[in-house]
């Protein structure tokens, strides 16, 4: 999987959560814990997956974020649809 396309996809989870969120960029880590440290629910996280979804062209069923615990895991999710 491509590093750009990995740092594409984490600035835009990042762009994302400071809208959806309220939260600090600096906090949207690859490491960062969508519920514990950035307080998301899963209404919080389908709505980031969405923007996610319109911005890399993809398509993310609500299911596959239900279990999403980090960041990362959503930045993989991204990148494994798009095929890399």
């Amino acid at each position: 999987m491509s590093d750009d396309l990995r740092s594409d996809i984490l600035t835009a989870v990042r762009e994302a959560a400071v809208e959806v969120l309220d939260c600090d960029a600096q906090d949207v880590t690859l490491d960062a814990k969508l519920s514990e440290t950035l307080d998301a629910d899963s209404i919080d996280v389908i709505e980031i997956a969405s923007t996610l979804e319109r911005q890399f062209e993809v398509a993310i069923e609500d299911h596959e974020v239900y279990d999403l615990e980090t960041v990362g895991g959503l930045v993989d999710l991204v990148a494994t649809k798009k095929g890399e």
